[in-house]
């Protein structure tokens, strides 16, 4: 059995944008390194644009995986992104509202319980 991560059941989740960059217009694409900041390793990445309800591919591949302190340079769609973790275990964390390309680099941090 897999456990949903939500804030709704007092899980603290954060996904914290170093505002190192200058901002960008919506319609741009950026390339914005990834840094896991987690104490877990994530075994996948998904991102949804806010306005879609269905998760993009998984950023990371299926033979890749992040361990804490790994770093990924992705290229998004600058605007507002729905994201989504998955653990080892299958177990989710999802994180509404994201604005990545305020950064250059998007630290992903998260203490999701065990």
């Amino acid at each position: 059995m897999t456990t949903q991560w939500t804030r709704a059941a007092g899980v603290a989740v954060l996904l914290a944008l170093l505002a190192v960059g200058s901002a960008h217009a919506q319609s741009d694409t950026k390339k914005v390194t990834m840094v896991n900041k987690t104490k877990f390793n994530i075994h996948e990445v998904y991102l949804s644009h806010v306005s879609k309800d269905t998760w993009e591919e998984d950023l990371l591949g299926p033979k890749d995986i992040m361990e804490p302190g790994d770093k990924l340079e992705i290229t998004v769609s600058c605007g507002d992104w729905d994201v989504k973790l998955v653990a080892a275990d299958g177990s989710t964390c999802e994180v509404r509202n994201v604005t990545i390309c305020d950064a250059d680099e998007w630290d992903v941090t998260a203490d999701c319980g065990s």
